[in-house]
């Protein structure tokens, strides 16, 4: 694979000079990840120099890295074996949170920055890291799904439904519709407004002989 693979890896700020080989280990450990798919552990630091036969040498400033790791979240770190000695220089409060994994070889590094070759193969598994941690499904508002219908707004009444729309919503008739119903019953109208007076209706036969 890596005859036939380029890698570039890229420093941001390279034009300015710096001696940084205590990244050494975070190197190989993203190198081998993206090779062989294995998710890296978020909760997991480390340092180290590696050589080019895989072997962890010391580094120095552990005192602070170990510290801004700690204030960071994190509490597990990988450290060369010749650091060990260095454990002694950090606070009582932050070493009694944290836990080491010294290392000679890169190999070992490797075997618990990464997650198992298993949940590389299982893609419902490499979604949730162990113990719950890691980058998951954010919680809260959910999109809605393309294949479920969402209901629409009810659509609005026609405006030629006829007398009984507006008795089925509930509102009350106009006046101009009491007085027709009034004068379909046969009695007499009220006079309108311009003064005219409506006719009553002319008495039918059955009527006079009541």
């Amino acid at each position: 694979m890596l005859n036939r693979t380029d890698v570039h890896l890229h420093f941001p700020e390279g034009a300015v000079s710096k001696d940084g080989p205590s990244a050494g280990v975070a190197i190989v450990t993203a190198l081998t990840s993206l090779l062989t798919g294995r998710l890296v552990r978020n909760d997991v630091a480390m340092t180290g120099e590696v050589t080019l036969r895989g072997l962890v040498l010391p580094v120095g400033g552990v005192k602070e890295k170990v510290i801004g790791a700690h204030r960071a979240g994190v509490r597990m770190c990988i450290l060369p074996a010749r650091n060990e000695k260095d454990l002694l220089e950090l606070p009582a409060s932050v070493a009694a949170e944290m836990d080491f994994t010294f290392v000679t070889d890169v190999e070992q590094a490797l075997e618990v920055a990464l997650h198992p070759a298993e949940a590389a193969a299982d893609p419902a598994s490499s979604s949730t890291p162990p113990d719950g941690k890691g980058h998951g499904e954010r919680a809260g508002r959910q999109r809605p799904r393309a294949d479920v219908a969402v209901p629409g707004p009810a659509p609005a009444p026609s405006a030629s439904a006829g007398p009984m729309s507006a008795a089925g919503r509930g509102v009350a008739p106009s006046r101009r519709a009491r007085r027709g119903a009034v004068a379909a019953a046969g009695c007499v109208t009220r006079p309108s407004r311009r003064g005219a007076a409506a006719a009553a209706p002319v008495p039918s036969e059955a009527d006079s002989a009541c």
